[in-house]
Order: C-alpha cells, then structure tokens, then sequence
C-alpha cells in the first residue's frame, strides 16, 4: 500500500497494483487557482467488487473544527461529482481520518452529511494510519 501522511497523520492507499486515482487538495488548488476550500486527498478507485467509488479524504492529526472539517469534505465531494458527472452513480464515501477526537466532536460530527450527486452522506471516522480500504468496505455499486 502507499501511505499519505499530513501533519502528523497518515492513512494507507490503494497498492500500484490496483486502478485509482488521487487527487490532493493542495495542489490542485495551487495549480488550478481554487481558492475554494478542499479535502486532502480525493480518490477515485475502481474496485473490482464495489466499481467506481469515489472518496473525500481529510486528515487531521491534532484537534478538528468539525465546520471546518465538513467544508473541506464538501469542496473534495464537489471536485469528484464534477469529475464524474457523465459517470453512472458513483458510491462516495466522505472519510475524517484522525488521532484523536473528543466525545462532543464525535457527536457533532454524527449529524454531519455531506452533500454528492444529489445524495446526503454521513462522515466515516478513520483513525491515523488505518487503510482506506477500512472506511470503504461493504460498499456496492
């Protein structure tokens, strides 16, 4: 698997053996002059079982403003529904990978949805250096 890490966070990718594709948001935005809030990482990742999917990946190491967190998982969902659009329904699967959070936070963050082709979707929690493929599991197309 390949590892990404921000700060002092990190979560394991797909192997370079499987068909993905990543995205950081950082760099996007630097190349692309988007000043618009972005996740991490977005992915896209053709599993043979589930198909296409689509994940927005945020890592946080330290504590998370959850408004913050919601903002940049919905600017990595709307950079993937435009990425997709003539695509067929595409699984997302927006993911909060972390040290830590507390129990507010974790609350907070359970009412949290955000928004993709049309569709609301719950934020997963991820702990730091965990696999993606965690976060993703039981998914169909």
């Amino acid at each position: 698997m390949t590892r990404f890490t921000e700060g002092k966070c990190s979560v394991s990718l797909p192997g370079p053996n499987e068909r993905w594709i990543c995205i950081s948001g950082s760099k996007f935005q630097k190349n692309h002059d988007n000043d618009k809030r972005l996740c991490d990482l977005s992915l896209l990742w053709d599993r043979d079982i589930a198909g296409m999917i689509a994940v927005a990946l945020e890592l946080k190491g330290g504590g998370a403003s959850v408004e913050h967190v919601k903002e940049q998982l919905q600017g990595g969902a709307n950079l993937l529904n435009e990425l997709t659009d003539e695509c067929n329904p595409t699984p997302f699967v927006p993911v909060l990978v972390h040290n830590r959070l507390s129990t507010m936070q974790m609350r907070r963050l359970a009412k949290v949805h955000v928004n993709f082709k049309g569709k609301r979707y719950p934020v997963k929690l991820l702990r730091c250096g965990k696999s993606v493929l965690e976060a993703t599991e039981g998914l169909a197309a």
